[in-house]
């Protein structure tokens, strides 16, 4: 495992290296794409943007977005992707990593449940396909999967009704408080425009 990691690294470095002796200079890069993530419990859609520097096929930038799987949340997160070809049509390979942050942190179903969320590891990786339509701008369709992690801590309030004299409000006797690890696994479809 250690070798293929030193290869892939070696690799790397020797392209860039490569890279910097020719005359082509890193440029802005911005994709803008919304896709569809498929689940065992529900389906659901997202919408993400990603602004970094890409240079002679690698591209590398940070990217927010909105996911409606399952909880709404914010992905904030970093991208590296590369083209496998210098050509204007290409496949290519990306993984994101970074947080998901809850859209609600706080969310009170009624007046005896109340739930806080804390955010969680964020990652997707996986394939596409690149066509340049004119010199910078480009379709991109991409299929992948997807993992958030969220944390939830809901607490559940008993309360206690006075039925006897003297008769007055209702008091909180007690609380119960229970731990929630959500790890949701998605496949993403993802289509949408490079420049």
């Amino acid at each position: 495992m250690k070798k293929a990691i030193y290869i892939v690294a070696a690799i790397f470095f020797l392209q860039l290296n490569m890279a910097a002796q020719s005359k082509s200079k890193p440029k802005f890069s911005g994709i803008t794409q919304a896709g569809f993530l498929a689940g065992g419990s529900t389906n659901s859609l997202q919408l993400q943007t990603i602004n970094g520097i890409g240079y002679r096929g690698f591209s590398l930038g940070i990217g927010a977005g909105i996911d409606y799987y399952y909880l709404k949340t914010i992905p904030l997160f970093a991208d590296v992707r590369k083209d496998i070809f210098a050509k204007k049509k290409t496949p290519f390979v990306y993984f994101d990593m970074g947080t998901d942050l809850p859209w609600n942190k706080t969310e009170t179903e009624d007046a005896w449940q109340k739930s806080q969320y804390k955010n969680g590891l964020f990652y997707d990786f996986g394939i596409g396909y690149k066509w340049l339509l004119k010199e910078r701008l480009g379709l991109n369709f991409s299929l992948g999967y997807s993992q958030k992690k969220l944390r939830e801590t809901r607490e559940t309030i008993y309360w206690m009704w006075r039925d006897f004299p003297p008769y007055g409000p209702s008091t909180e006797s007690g609380k119960d408080t229970t731990y929630y690890k959500y790890s949701l696994q998605r496949i993403s479809f993802k289509i949408g425009l490079s420049f």
